[in-house]
């Protein structure tokens, strides 16, 4: 693992996270939680970012969904922000809780 090995508070977001290569994953607000899942973290591994959502695959999936609901007008519509959104974002870009 890369960086800091243990959880570290984020006064800012008034939350614990850990640091893992160039990504932050937040663990929990409570400390003792956050350590917990540390823990377990530490026994079964840190999640992969590859099997998170990107805004790619969220934008994709809400237009997916559109396509079967809405008219082909509104979901070209939809589609068409969504594609500007995610070149300006990245569309690889892991999605946030």
């Amino acid at each position: 693992m890369d960086g800091r090995n243990e959880p570290f508070y984020r006064k800012s977001r008034k939350a614990w996270y850990l640091q893992v290569g160039k990504r932050q994953i937040k663990l929990a607000e409570d400390k003792a939680e956050a350590w917990a899942k540390w823990h377990l973290m530490m026994a079964t591994g840190v999640p992969e970012e590859s099997k998170k959502a990107t805004v790619k695959m969220i934008c994709d999936a809400f237009i997916e969904e559109m396509k079967t609901s809405r008219s082909e007008k509104t979901w070209q519509w939809y589609s068409m922000y969504f594609d500007k959104l995610t070149q300006y974002v990245k569309g690889d870009t892991v999605a946030e809780n």
